[in-house]
């Protein structure tokens, strides 16, 4: 549904109607390198910080999981400004600020709100 390269590297992230967020790596044979789950929904958006450190991925189970590269683990879950908006949403493209202190994610059902 979404993708998104890595800032600095061959890495593609790519999510889908299967819940799930797949890092492919373009480096040597383009194969999946990691398949990270957390999402209890399709996951609709992804982004990579500006430094290639955190992927964010954003879903119809009304969540941002924050993914550490690194050891591709969950480094936050954001779920309370999201529980009341709509699963109907098409879109969910997250992105983050050029300078990676903010990150902007759809939620669309009411004013904006800072988390």
């Amino acid at each position: 549904v979404d993708l998104s390269w890595a800032p600095q590297e061959l890495l593609l992230a790519s999510v889908s109607v299967d819940n799930t967020v797949r890092l492919w790596n373009f480096n040597d044979k383009q194969q999946a390198v990691a398949v990270l789950q957390g999402h209890k929904g399709m996951v609709k958006g992804i982004a990579w910080d500006p430094i290639g450190r955190y992927l964010a991925s954003q879903g119809d189970d009304r969540s941002v999981i924050l993914w550490e590269i690194r050891d591709h683990s969950i480094a936050a879950r954001i779920e309370e400004p999201f529980q009341r908006s709509s699963q109907k949403t098409l879109f969910r493209r997250l992105g983050w600020s050029p300078d990676g202190s903010f990150l902007c994610c759809p939620q669309a059902y009411r004013k904006p709100a800072h988390i």
